[in-house]
């Protein structure tokens, strides 16, 4: 029997350092990609306790990894430490108070997360430093709030040699989560018309606003026939322009979609050979690609998700997390 409130004794010891870490994570407020001070103040807390950090890891600026221990078991622990655009917040305070306006904050908490998980690394190695075989891995994940950084480190191979991972999110309760997330996928989608002027010749003109605007009402016509586990949710992220006498020639949207299952009939197909994206319902119920006459639609990104559960694993961290008792 593994007397776990020995190893968490190991994070107490630290907290002071650990605290500190993470407020200084917290005024960094870095989003999704840019988080170049956040990783290296993490960097530099793993080297000074002993681990191998690895930077720019799988490919991705901002990713990285801090390992300790040789041989097996290897156990995964996820980090993130990204901010939300627009969430800047005064801390200690419950009413909304930003230090700069219009600035980022960590409105989810990803401070928090990064050095909680940090936190239990530490403990993993004072386990391994007991004489028990296995190897901790902290993974630097970056680009969480919809940037799915962890599918760009796993497309180019992290994760793929542990034997489990573990990871957290800061909430109002200690709890283990037995339900799983929904796999999603974010797409940018990039119109392209011709502009012509709106007043004296508007039958030259062919309007990308227009093609956003009708494929944004068409998904919503599509809601009803979605099956229950299913989201899909949009942001304009560019209109063309601020006049309304011109006639669009650029818009943009970013698209995302969260769903239980993907199959065919109900669900997301994915074309790659000819970059169309399609919503079906048995059949199509329209082909994006061909919205609006002589408007181009790019498929220029897309992001697939797939996230499940390990019942065993949750029992393990339920019985575990109930013998250590309450945090305050």
């Amino acid at each position: 029997m593994i007397d776990a409130k020995k190893y968490i004794e190991e994070i107490d010891k630290k907290q002071d350092k650990l605290t500190s870490l993470s407020d200084e994570i917290w005024g960094y407020a870095e989003t999704a990609f840019t988080e170049f001070q956040s990783v290296e103040a993490l960097q530099k807390f793993f080297e000074s306790e002993g681990f191998l950090v690895t930077p720019h890891a799988y490919g991705v600026e901002t990713a990285f990894t801090a390992e300790y221990g040789s041989g097996t078991p290897r156990v995964g622990v996820l980090g993130e430490f990204d901010a939300l655009s627009g969430l800047s917040q005064v801390s200690d305070l419950i009413e909304k108070k930003a230090v700069t306006e219009g600035a980022s904050g960590h409105g989810c908490g990803h401070n928090l997360l990064g050095v909680g998980s940090a936190a239990a690394a530490l403990a993993i190695k004072k386990y391994l430093e007991d004489g028990h075989a296995g190897t901790v891995v902290y993974y630097g994940c970056p680009g969480e709030e919809g940037g799915s950084g962890k599918a760009f480190m796993a497309r180019n191979g992290a994760f793929k040699d542990l034997d489990f991972a573990l990871t957290w999110h800061p909430a109002t309760v200690n709890q283990v989560c037995k339900d799983s997330s929904l796999a999603n996928f974010q797409v940018l989608y990039e119109f392209k018309g011709i502009s012509a002027h709106a007043a004296g010749c508007p039958e030259m003109g062919r309007s990308a606003l227009d093609a956003l605007e009708i494929m944004n009402v068409g998904t919503n016509f599509l809601r009803e026939h979605m099956i229950d586990k299913a989201r899909v949710h949009y942001a304009i992220t560019d209109t063309g322009g601020y006049s309304p006498n011109v006639v669009q020639s650029e818009a943009k949207a970013i698209f995302k979609g969260s769903f239980a299952y993907f199959f065919y009939g109900q669900g997301i197909i994915i074309d790659h050979s000819e970059e169309k994206f399609f919503l079906l319902r048995g059949e199509v119920l329209f082909k994006q690609s061909q919205i609006t006459m002589d408007t181009l639609l790019l498929l220029r990104a897309m992001v697939m998700l797939f996230q499940g559960r390990g019942e065993q694993l949750i029992q393990a961290v339920f019985h575990n997390s109930s013998d250590v008792g309450h945090t305050t």
